[in-house]
């Protein structure tokens, strides 16, 4: 995973067998960095309180300390583009 800033915005990019997804870098919860975290599969665990997030879709699986998954907002998710050796994130 890597964090980085695309428009104005901090995103981290995550590389699960090939295929780049873009985050919201900042934890829903309590403004975690996420590219600080753990990726397992498509899992992204917040390194702050653990909160886990579906890379491909912003989705919460998990809330912070084990609370549920709606205790919690998703995390906003952007569209990715590899374009030869360049990443492409869709920014509206």
């Amino acid at each position: 995973m890597k964090w980085v800033r695309v428009g104005g915005n901090d995103l981290v990019i995550a590389n699960v067998d090939g295929k780049f997804y873009a985050l919201h870098n900042w934890c829903t919860h309590e403004q975690g960095n996420l590219s600080k975290g753990e990726l397992k599969k498509t899992v992204l665990i917040c390194p702050e309180h653990g909160a886990q997030f579906d890379v491909t879709t912003g989705r919460v699986l998990l809330g912070p300390d084990g609370e549920s998954a709606d205790s919690i907002q998703p995390e906003k998710s952007y569209k990715v583009v590899v374009q030869g050796d360049d990443l492409m994130v869709g920014i509206p």
